[in-house]
């Protein structure tokens, strides 16, 4: 799914958390119609199984940096990125990481699964359940695999859970 057009420069933000900061960026984007519909059973069960398949990544990746699993996971991200043999192919690790950082927000951030499709095409996406805040995990990880960045689970979600916090979202229309 493409982008819609910045309409702002990005700006800077810092969160602190029990783990340290995250640095992440906000950027006003182009207001696009969207249609936000809920996952179908299929897909739910078939992120959940990706999810918890996503350990299996981590045991081969990661040994354990921290008591906090979303920096083990972009450790083992990291790692996978720099390996000469990889195990899992650019496909798995967007389906793997990404459902487990979905998961992650529905489960901690009331969030639900949907799939979003507007004039740039369609995406997978999880939203509040309230609120319209949306994060798009599968396209977080495709991106790193294309930029060749990494940690960026943690910071992904505490960027999501800080908007969250701060309040002051548009609520959705049901």
């Amino acid at each position: 799914m493409n982008e819609p057009e910045s309409l702002s420069a990005a700006e800077e933000i810092i969160i602190e958390t029990e783990e340290g900061a995250v640095v992440g960026e906000v950027t006003e984007m182009e207001k696009v119609s969207q249609e936000v519909v809920p996952v179908n059973v299929a897909e739910s069960r078939q992120f959940a199984d990706w999810a918890a398949k996503a350990v299996e990544f981590l045991n081969v990746y990661g040994p354990p940096e921290s008591d906090n699993e979303l920096k083990q996971y972009d450790g083992a991200f990291k790692a996978w990125q720099g390996s000469k043999v990889k195990k899992y192919s650019d496909q798995e690790v967007i389906n793997l990481l990404g459902a487990y950082l979905g998961q992650r927000l529905v489960q901690d951030l009331d969030m639900e699964w949907v799939m979003v499709t507007d004039k740039y095409g369609q995406d997978y996406a999880v939203q509040h359940k309230v609120s319209k805040l949306m994060g798009f995990p599968f396209s977080s990880v495709m991106k790193r695999i294309e930029d060749g960045e990494s940690d960026f689970l943690h910071g992904v979600y505490h960027i999501l859970k800080n908007e969250l916090e701060k309040g002051d979202l548009d609520q959705r229309e049901e």
